[in-house]
């Protein structure tokens, strides 16, 4: 069976001094397959296949850190800044994480937690539990979470995220 390698890369535009654009690419990823890239600044994220698992790595411009190592999954990391958020399995059911730069929050501990999206320190998600769909908002400064939307009977759309230019739309 034969394997294959996806490669993320990380092109980084520099002008020389006539004007004229160079670039530097960088394997950032070199096994497993390599999933769902989303960068912010010079970080970056994505998702890998390891073993049986799927694990989380970032890349800080300098060096590569894998954020997740267990048997659980690590599905749809985001990045905003130095922040990333994830949606992981705990061997139950689904959890939303956060790394900033300390030790990895478990930002929810039931429910089935999906879509998260985060904006500065700032992050949202979807939870459902039993036939209410609702948006979650943590706010790290203020160090909790807020539910925002209540759409009952699973109907709810996250739409694109938080922020001032995003927001939230609801399906009928």
């Amino acid at each position: 069976m034969r394997r294959l390698i996806i490669g993320l890369v990380a092109v980084l535009a520099s002008v020389g001094q006539a004007g004229a654009a160079t670039w530097n690419v960088t394997q950032l990823s070199n096994t497993g397959y390599n999933y769902f890239p989303e960068v912010s600044g010079s970080n970056v994220v994505w998702q890998s296949w390891i073993g049986d698992y799927s694990e989380i790595f970032l890349y800080d411009g300098t060096s590569t850190t894998q954020l997740t190592s267990s048997s659980h999954d690590g599905w749809n990391p985001k990045v905003s800044g130095s922040n990333v958020v994830w949606r992981g399995w705990d061997g139950s059911d689904w959890e939303i994480f956060l790394y900033n730069g300390t030790p990895i929050h478990q930002l929810t501990n039931t429910g089935y937690n999906y879509s998260p999206e985060v904006s500065g320190s700032n992050v949202v998600w979807r939870d459902v539990s039993g036939s209410d769909s609702e948006i979650f908002l943590y706010l790290e400064l203020a160090l909790s979470i807020l539910s925002l939307l209540q759409t009952g009977h699973g109907d709810g759309v996250l739409a694109v995220g938080v922020g001032l230019q995003r927001g939230w739309a609801v399906g009928g």
